[in-house]
């Protein structure tokens, strides 16, 4: 499973990316992300690691899976690739998936074309 600091959970955030992301899709899921800028050099702030932490988000409607069971398996087959190659993903990049139809052989086609 993906760590607590590297999933997007507050609402500000989903609709941050949502509404100003670059947009990707393809048949089985679409993929709307932003790269934060890097913080001026000798500008302090509290949130320091905002700009380097990777955050990511999953989403799977009931359309696609009815089961909860099945959401949930799209989801933890998403996040482990995630998680796998998140070194190779850049600082700072804020990620909502969303999962259109059921898939079993989740990829590393999820963080290509980043």
């Amino acid at each position: 499973m993906l760590k607590k600091i590297n999933r997007i959970s507050r609402e500000v955030e989903i609709k941050e990316v949502l509404k100003d992301g670059r947009y990707l899709h393809d048949e089985f899921w679409m993929r709307k992300w932003i790269n934060l800028p890097p913080r001026p050099a000798g500008e302090a702030s509290l949130f320091d690691k905002r700009d380097t932490v990777r955050k990511f988000l999953v989403i799977v409607s009931k359309k696609v899976a009815k089961l909860a069971v099945d959401r949930n398996r799209m989801k933890r087959l998403a996040y482990e690739v995630i998680r796998k190659n998140l070194e190779k993903l850049p600082e700072g990049i804020r990620m909502v998936l969303v999962i259109k139809k059921p898939y079993e052989k989740i990829g590393n086609e999820i963080i290509s074309g980043l």
